[in-house]
């Protein structure tokens, strides 16, 4: 059983028509939310009669929101504000600590051949052969 739903989703989502996203797509946004607050609740079995279901199903619905506004025209920044609103319950509700992990465009020299070889290691070339230096 999903949380959250196809068309409450799409209208936080500014009612973004079914031809530019389908419901299969919101779908996997819902399961990928689902997934979140299931870990983050550290409670994989929300039912209709626990008291916070509700609030269960406005997480999602805010979090698959503000992934397809991520993938879509975001114009408004919806999308960051439902992210913040999903944090900010997930927090007052269960105590649960956030860790945001970001990381860089960094690229290691191997992958970054602007770098140039690594001494000692031969060179990359176009074919992604290696030549002794």
């Amino acid at each position: 059983m999903t949380y959250g739903d196809v068309s409450s989703v799409r209208a936080l989502a500014n009612n973004v028509p079914p031809s530019d996203v389908s419901d299969a797509t919101i779908a996997g946004y819902i399961n990928a939310a689902d997934s979140l607050v299931k870990s983050l609740t550290r409670k994989d079995d929300w039912a209709a009669v626990d008291d916070e279901f509700q609030t269960i199903q406005q997480l999602s619905n805010f979090y698959a929101a503000s992934l397809l506004l991520a993938n879509y025209k975001d114009v408004e920044q919806k999308g960051k504000t439902f992210r913040e609103e999903f944090y900010k319950i997930i927090e007052q509700l269960f105590g649960t600590q956030i860790v945001v992990v970001q990381s860089s465009n960094y690229r290691t020299s191997p992958l970054n051949p602007a770098l140039g070889p690594i001494p000692g290691q031969g060179q990359v070339t176009s074919d992604t052969s290696m030549t002794e230096p």
